[in-house]
């Protein structure tokens, strides 16, 4: 009898499939106001359109640090580096698949589409760079094909201004791990989710445009300035390098629960 108890108890208590969950994903461009850059120009965007594919999320993993130099500073002296809801690894168990063109046009939200997740806590979320084909843009003529990203704004310092046009290519298949994403996700969750680029990682004071000499680059002084791979003068190559490096650091993105 107790044995045929067990086995009731066991019966009764069977795993169950885990809940599926399904939301909207969107951009969000509310963290793309005008910051200021370490050299001073007071940089704001107009257009940002970035080319990725399979947008995924991870519950669990481990808090990352900056940097193996603060680590090892850690190690010496014990300090709060982390930074807060930065985790990296942990169980991928929700998925956006495909090519997603990320359009953070102020103002206006673009629906990237529906992903799936399993119900849990989830802190992070990965992404990987893609360069847009032909089948990823609307015309054929748009200067996002071959490439990974569109920067358009202006930069102002001092009385000067500057209108600049930014074109970014990564290298296909690069991987961003460890975007910031905090949230218990289950049957009752009824938001969308925001992926937002943002100009200012405001825990570290960095921007998106640190180390960018707008004036510089404007060598021939009629207030425009064009910086793409397709170039080859070093001021030119070293800020397309520069920019390459900051859309590659998670700081700069998060995604968030809509409210």
């Amino acid at each position: 009898m107790g044995l045929g108890c067990v086995l009731g108890v066991g019966a009764c208590s069977a795993p169950q499939e885990a809940e599926h969950v399904e939301l909207t994903v969107e951009t969000d461009a509310t963290q793309l106001g005008p910051v200021t850059t370490n050299l001073g120009y007071s940089v704001e965007l107009t257009e940002a359109r970035i080319m990725v594919r399979d947008l995924t999320f991870a519950t669990g993993g481990d808090l990352l640090t900056r940097s193996f130099v603060e680590r090892t500073y850690d190690w010496l002296i014990p300090t709060a580096h982390a930074h807060p809801g930065h985790f990296e690894g942990g169980d991928v168990t929700g998925e956006l698949p495909g090519a997603l063109v990320l359009d953070f046009l102020p103002g206006q939200e673009q629906t990237l589409g529906t992903a799936t997740f399993l119900a849990g806590d989830y802190r992070s979320a990965n992404m990987t760079f893609g360069r847009a084909a032909s089948s990823d843009v609307e015309n054929q003529d748009d200067p996002l094909l071959g490439h990974t990203a569109i920067l358009r704004g202006t930069a102002k310092s001092d009385d000067k201004t500057v209108e600049f046009f930014v074109l970014v290519a990564i290298e296909d298949g690069t991987a961003l791990m460890g975007i910031p994403f905090e949230a218990h996700i289950d049957g009752s969750t009824g938001h969308s989710l925001g992926v937002q680029l943002r100009a200012l990682d405001e825990i570290e004071g960095d921007t998106l445009f640190d180390d960018v000499d707008f004036a510089l680059l404007d060598d021939n002084h009629d207030g425009h300035i064009t910086i793409s791979p397709e170039q080859t003068s070093k001021t030119a190559t070293e800020a397309h390098s520069t920019l390459s490096r900051a859309l590659l650091v998670h700081d700069f993105y998060a995604i968030k629960l809509a409210k």
